[in-house]
């Protein structure tokens, strides 16, 4: 008797368990141990239940999305619970997760156009784990470099600047701004590089913002890249004295060489003031609503104030300028300010505004179109 009341025990006992994990009943917890992950597309198509590990350095697809694990980290181990949502192991890696590759012909088709219509000047950064001259005039790590050959110089910017435009995945635009991005691992084994790219174009120009990470400190690098067509001329026409840009800005967590290099995305307004006659013009530009793509973390705003407007550039006096003898500060240009910022306004009637920046440990670009 004893015997047989243990056997129902044991059966009821069973029966709860498999009502609780599907049926009618509620799904189990996520143990403890797994923890959220932020910028996991809705659409993921992963399977509930799963447990997917990718090892470090590596990218796998699953479902709709690409699993991507830095190199300087364990292997990722992704959770996926029974209702569809997304985690992973923090004793592990942290892993990004984003769409597979659509539409990239079409991308790379419309930043080659863009590339191709680009004029000088050409702004750049770089910095990571990244080896360049020491003589004076030498491009330097976590600056702002700006290319503007003398009047004469016959080369294109894309004849110096190649970058590597395939492979980009179409994003849903945000504020006007078509974007992309892609992820790829370049390499095998220790020497494995995770190559991450995010780009944003308008009509007449684009930036692109670029890291590899790799296992090893000297693997790993960032780079910064705005292009823009700056053929346009004329006066800023502006009813009331003042015009208002909007846009995004993106930009990588520059302080962490041999690290991830986690990206950031925020809003970007650009402000040109004193526009009447006989008054002082500058521009005031302001990153909001900041967020860590990798984390969910909200980053601090960034706002420049009071920089002069030189034709249709702004900036801080310690961009660096190469007029073909070498990257020098201009005397002439920008103001003294916390970070740097070098910025250029584009197209006919000063439709678009573009360039680069770096500060808080963070460097970047931005893109925005004219409102008013």
């Amino acid at each position: 008797m004893l015997q047989r009341l243990l056997l129902l025990a044991a059966a009821a006992s069973v029966a709860t368990m498999v009502a609780g994990c599907g049926g009618g009943g509620a799904p189990f917890p996520p143990p403890a141990s797994v923890a959220g992950l932020a910028g996991v597309p809705a659409d993921h198509g992963l399977d509930p239940g799963v447990r997917i590990t990718v090892g470090s350095g590596s990218a796998e697809d699953h479902g709709n999305v690409t699993i991507h694990c830095p190199a300087d980290a364990p292997a990722c181990v992704v959770v996926v619970a029974a209702d569809g949502k997304v985690g992973y192991e923090p004793a592990g890696g942290l892993p990004a997760i984003r769409p597979r590759a659509r539409d990239s012909g079409a991308v790379e088709d419309a930043l080659k156009s863009r590339l191709a219509a680009s004029t000088w000047p050409v702004a750049f950064g770089f910095g990571g784990a990244v080896v360049t001259c020491e003589a004076e005039g030498c491009p330097r790590a976590d600056a702002i470099h700006v290319d503007r050959p003398a009047d004469g110089d016959m080369r294109r910017p894309d004849g110096d600047h190649r970058p590597d435009l395939s492979g980009f995945d179409r994003l849903e635009p945000r504020r006007g701004i078509a974007l992309a991005r892609k992820a790829a691992t370049r390499g095998e084994g220790r020497r494995s590089v995770l190559h991450r790219a995010y780009g944003a174009w308008m009509d007449h120009g684009f930036f692109l913002v670029e890291t590899f990470a790799g296992r090893e400190e000297f693997d790993s690098r960032y780079s910064v890249t705005w292009f823009g067509d700056a053929s346009h001329a004329g006066p800023i026409a502006a009813p009331g004295g003042s015009a208002t840009w909007s846009g995004v800005m993106s930009g990588v967590k520059a302080a962490a060489p041999g690290g991830s290099f986690a990206f950031v995305h925020g809003d970007a307004a650009v402000t040109v003031s004193g526009l009447g006659a006989g008054t002082e013009v500058s521009v005031d530009v302001a990153f909001t609503d900041i967020v860590n793509e990798d984390s969910g973390a909200r980053v601090g705003d960034m706002v420049w104030r009071g920089l002069p407007l030189q034709g249709r550039a702004f900036g801080t006096e310690d961009v660096r300028f190469n007029d073909g003898d070498g990257y020098f500060r201009d005397a002439g240009f920008g103001a003294e300010a916390q970070g740097s910022i070098y910025g250029r306004l584009y197209g006919p009637a000063h439709g678009e505004v573009g360039g680069m920046f770096h500060r808080d440990g963070i460097a970047g670009a931005f893109a925005g179109k004219r409102e008013r």
